[in-house]
């Protein structure tokens, strides 16, 4: 299993922690944060992720 992240009702009241992969199957609200860094390198087009 994958690790444990918090979950939440439809009021965004924490209800309690499920394994990831259980939380997409059933499409519980989740606390998660994704940050993509981008930066232009050239004319060209080539991009980085950093």
């Amino acid at each position: 299993m994958t690790e444990l992240l918090k979950i939440f009702d439809k009021n965004y009241k924490e209800i309690g922690f499920k394994h990831r992969e259980i939380i997409h199957e059933r499409g519980y609200w989740h606390e998660v944060f994704h940050c993509w860094v981008i930066e232009k390198l050239t004319q060209s087009g080539i991009f980085t992720f950093n």
